[in-house]
């Protein structure tokens, strides 16, 4: 068997957690990903570390797994 590049998209899943908790959890963590050097800009590309947000949620017991 051969495995290929993961497709689909990266969700982040916690038991016991509501959507109105995750959307809120992810969102707090969006913001500590931010590279802040942009933050006063409105219309350019935002740049985010992948690697902290995801460090984030992990932090608040999320799992990231593939839909």
């Amino acid at each position: 068997v051969i495995a290929g590049c993961a497709t689909g998209k990266l969700t982040y899943v916690k038991a016991g957690t509501t959507e109105v908790e995750r959307k809120r959890d992810e969102s707090e963590c969006l913001r500590s990903a931010l590279d802040h050097t942009y933050r006063a800009h409105i219309l350019i590309p935002i740049a985010i570390d992948r690697a902290v947000f995801q460090s984030c949620l992990e932090a608040r017991g999320y799992t990231a797994v593939r839909r």
